[in-house]
């Protein structure tokens, strides 16, 4: 396995770096002026930093990792694997339940719709057709807002939700 290694020269590659902005000014520049030039473009030099995030290090890292512990790549890939299994069996668990409130919400609503739905029948046979309207109309009011804020909170939580998760883009051969 062999490196390439590049040597680090700061004034020769400050001296560069001014010439490749604008060759003509910097022999311009009399050459008292030139040391303090690189010294302070040398201070607001810019440094280049290389980030990664995800559940893997770069495959150099790992070959890194394995250079100072033998198989310690295999091991950093099977726990990222565990985390993976891990968090999908917690969001199945989450969906689940998530469902399972739905349903019990539903058929609470669906009874309390029926009970007053009826209430509002009773009374309204009774000859208390205001009394029969206002339960009735409550009853049916109640539902379809309900049904309806409901529905406008699952399509925010779903956007929300959509715009943190990042995408992967498809990749050619």
């Amino acid at each position: 396995m062999s490196e390439s290694r590049q040597e680090f020269n700061p004034p020769k590659q400050l001296e560069e770096l001014l010439r490749s902005a604008d060759p003509q000014d910097y022999d311009k520049l009399p050459e008292e002026l030139k040391p303090l030039m690189m010294r302070l473009v040398g201070k607001f030099a810019l440094r280049i930093t290389e980030e990664f995030s995800g559940p893997l290090p770069l495959p150099e890292q790992l070959a890194r990792y394995n250079q100072v512990l033998p198989g310690a790549a295999d091991r950093i890939i099977a726990m990222a694997e565990r985390q993976s299994v891990h968090r999908m069996e917690l969001e199945k668990k989450v969906v689940f339940r998530q469902l399972e409130e739905s349903r019990e919400g539903q058929s609470r609503a669906f009874t309390l719709a029926l009970v007053f739905g009826s209430f509002a029948l009773i009374a309204s046979l009774m000859g208390h057709d205001a009394v029969g309207g206002v339960l009735g109309g409550a009853t049916v009011l109640g539902l379809v807002s309900t049904f309806i804020l409901g529905k406008r909170e699952q399509r925010e939580s779903l956007q929300a939700k959509d715009s943190t998760t990042p995408r992967l883009e498809d990749e050619g051969p």
